[in-house]
């Protein structure tokens, strides 16, 4: 993913901000509403009983689970597995779809760039936090398969998403200040809340969530409060 900018378009924000959050939050549409046979529902059904397999494994601490583990976890058989997924790669991109589906609707901030700078800061911390822990099995797990293709578009529509969303939660704190500033400081925000920050942050203070949202709280108004001169 390099060369991507991690955080999307630091200065996107009005009506035109919010339409392309609003995007990016949609998830992938299916077509559910066309008829379908009794074999064609059995058919889906079973592949929805492995994906849904994999990311219970996945969420228990295991990686890169096995077909044969998925056959005998899942109640569907190693041969039909294979016959629903032509490859290991099609599962994969199957889980990952599954995944964000579950996980959209903690992507959305309650009431985005609503309230005092305090209520605005605790409101994004306690979104990362939650988000964190339902997301960091998956993200550990979709690691060991960065050079999928259908992981590296994940990777980047959620990086841009979180981006935009701090964009437009503190643009009241971002107007007049040029490109480059509001883009530091942005990325300052965004920071803290990435796999690995979240991820250190758990394992030095594992006993104490109070100290890990403090910390986070006031890492973000440390990059929301000038000066910082980045200009």
């Amino acid at each position: 993913m390099s060369g991507e900018e991690p955080i999307g378009d630091p200065t996107a924000d009005g009506h035109e901000g919010e339409r392309a959050l609003a995007a990016a939050m949609t998830p992938p549409r299916h077509d559910r509403d066309e008829p379908i046979d009794g074999r064609s529902l059995r058919r889906l059904r079973n592949r929805a009983k492995v994906v849904d397999a994999y990311l219970e494994m996945v969420a228990a601490g295991h990686r890169g689970p096995s077909i044969d583990e998925l056959a005998k976890y899942s109640g569907v058989s190693f041969r039909s597995i294979y016959r629903y997924f032509g490859t290991t790669t099609e599962l994969i991109e199957a889980a990952i779809e599954r995944g964000y589906e579950m996980l959209s609707p903690m992507l959305a901030i309650k009431d985005l760039g609503e309230g005092t700078l305090d209520d605005r800061i605790e409101r994004l911390v306690d979104n990362r936090i939650a988000l964190h822990a339902k997301s960091a099995q998956y993200t550990e797990a979709a690691r060991s398969h960065t050079d999928e293709p259908a992981v590296v578009q994940l990777y980047g529509q959620v990086r841009a998403l979180l981006g935009r969303q701090i964009s437009l939660h503190f643009a009241p704190e971002f107007a007049g200040l040029d490109h480059d500033d509001r883009k530091a400081r942005v990325a300052g925000v965004y920071v803290a809340f990435m796999h690995d920050s979240m991820s250190m942050l758990s394992s030095m203070y594992r006993d104490d969530p109070d100290r890990i949202r403090t910390i986070l709280i006031d890492h973000v108004r440390r990059h929301l409060t000038p000066p910082l001169g980045y200009g």
